[in-house]
Order: C-alpha cells, then sequence, then structure tokens
C-alpha cells in the first residue's frame, strides 16, 4: 500500500464527499469505504481533536479516551500545525 496521496485522488474523495446529501448518506458511504478498524480509528481521531481544540490537558483525553497520550500528542499536532480542517470544522460546528 502506498502512503502518498496525489492531488487527483484526493479531489475524486472531496467530490464523492460533497455530491452526498444527508448524514445518513454520509454514514452509509464511510462503512462502504472504510473498514471497522479505520472507521473506528477516524473517529477516535476526531474525539482526540475535539478535545485538544476545545484545550483538555492531553493525560486527560488520554485517560477519558483510553488512548495514548503519544496518540493525543500526534492529533494535537495536525490540529495545531496542520492544513486548518479541524479549525474549520470546529468553528462550523460551533465547537469550543
Amino acid at each position: 500500500m502506498k502512503y502518498e496521496i496525489s492531488e487527483r485522488d484526493l479531489n475524486e474523495l472531496s467530490d464523492a464527499f460533497l455530491c452526498l446529501k444527508t448524514k445518513n448518506e454520509i454514514k452509509k458511504f464511510l462503512k462502504d469505504l472504510c473498514s471497522t478498524l479505520e472507521l473506528t480509528n477516524l473517529v477516535d481521531r476526531y474525539k482526540i481533536a475535539q478535545r485538544v481544540y476545545k484545550g483538555m490537558p492531553y493525560r486527560k483525553i488520554s485517560e477519558n479516551l483510553k488512548c495514548s497520550t503519544t496518540t493525543v500528542t500526534r492529533v494535537a499536532a495536525w490540529v495545531n500545525q496542520g492544513k486548518g480542517g479541524f479549525q474549520t470544522v470546529f468553528e462550523r460546528l460551533d465547537i469550543k
């Protein structure tokens, strides 16, 4: 499995999400696209990212979500120094 994503492939996947109209359609697509483990990992990362964004201490996140502080630190780097995707989502969802 390669670990590089071409801009074209990322655009195609983004377009697939953009064509979906309801939360139910998105959920069905995610369940078709991802294995249970992959989807669980995505949900876990999202939960960690929310808590980092809200300013919760890393150790507390780790304890509450039963994950390593290494995982929390890694996700925190994406939240704080990533491409801005988390910030866009959290601002639009009014997560504070």
